[in-house]
């Protein structure tokens, strides 16, 4: 296992760099005073240029983060002198805004509200592996006797693999299952962004696997790091739908978790905010006591910068989108 200095994978530098492209780099803004540290892990994003200087936004990057106090003597100070020090850094650098994705487990939008305002989204859903019957005091009742009545086929078999050397075989399973679900373009991530997650976090991998027969019906590829694990991607074979491997990859993971002594299960929430979520309600039936309030924040760094570039877009500043200036994704000169 990698040496953890962070309280989860989503702060480590290496995991923003996953994420990077040529309009993107990924950044670690690290604060230290008498009060003590803080850490801001993100991916700067080139805007445009006004008047000959060339403007950026941050995001964080794909999953949980934003910043993070490490130690502290008092947060309070801390995280005031952060504030301060952060709008420094964001006029030297030409940074207009920020959006964050707190980190739902760990709760640090409490820490910052004072800097960022947080804004609760939604809930996520996780499952409790601390608990001493895991299958039956999580999973629904309903999930229970389809995971009975799938398992007592015999051509359905499972396993599980830590720190794959490659997980090549889930490209084409993770495409079949974008397709059906109609996914946005930046979610079909590209085999070197497969290849560079093994190569930077592979013993922090796990995959497990559902086979029908020899045919690979489903697979999910799984962070571990300190107590938690997290289904960072998964995927599933539409012709083989019937025999619910999406319920059976649950079951195997929260079976292992518990074994091995993990705390929590993270599978993330919706594709929207709303509690009538189809894949929100689905995670819920493995997760029927565990959940957790997923906060962002919108901030503007440069507000004079910022109403200028949605003049420039020809979009409302005030725009539920954010940062408004993307929602078209070009500038208008």
């Amino acid at each position: 296992m990698r040496i953890e200095n962070y309280p989860d994978i989503y702060f480590e530098p290496d995991y923003a760099k996953l994420y990077e492209s040529s309009e993107s780099k990924a950044v670690e803004f690290k604060f230290e005073c008498e009060f003590g540290c803080i850490t801001n892990l993100f991916l700067q994003r080139k805007i445009g240029t006004i008047q000959n200087k060339i403007y950026y936004d941050i995001i964080t990057p794909y999953g949980y983060g934003g910043p993070i106090i490490h130690k502290a003597s008092d947060s309070k100070a801390l995280v005031k002198r952060y504030g301060e020090a952060f709008q420094q850094y964001a006029d030297r650098e030409h940074i207009v805004s920020e959006f964050v994705r707190f980190h739902p487990i760990i709760g640090n939008a409490h820490d910052f509200e004072v800097v960022y305002s947080p804004i609760y989204d939604r809930k996520t859903v996780g499952t409790n592996l601390k608990f001493d019957d895991v299958i039956n005091q999580e999973f629904s009742q309903s999930k229970r006797k389809t995971i009975k009545k799938v398992l007592k086929n015999t051509d359905i078999h499972y396993c599980i693999q830590e720190g794959p050397d490659n997980i090549h075989d889930f490209m084409p399973i993770y495409y079949s299952t974008m397709d059906r679900d109609r996914a946005e373009k930046n979610y079909y991530f590209d085999r070197s962004y497969f290849d560079m997650l093994v190569g930077l976090f592979r013993s922090n991998i796990i995959t497990g696997k559902v086979f029908f027969a020899d045919q690979l019906i489903a697979m999910g590829v799984y962070f571990r790091y300190g107590d938690y694990l997290h289904a960072h991607l998964s995927g599933t074979l539409t012709e083989y739908l019937q025999y619910s491997p999406a319920c059976i990859l649950k079951y195997i993971m929260a079976l292992y978790g518990h074994e091995k002594g993990y705390s929590l299960i993270h599978y993330g929430g919706g594709t929207t905010n709303s509690p009538d979520n189809g894949l929100y309600k689905f995670k819920r039936e493995f997760g029927r006591n565990t959940q957790f309030d997923f906060y962002i924040a919108r901030k503007v760094w440069n507000e004079e910068v910022y109403s200028e570039l949605c003049r420039l877009s020809e979009v409302d500043p005030n725009s539920a989108f954010f940062p408004a200036y993307r929602i078209n994704n070009t500038l208008k000169d």
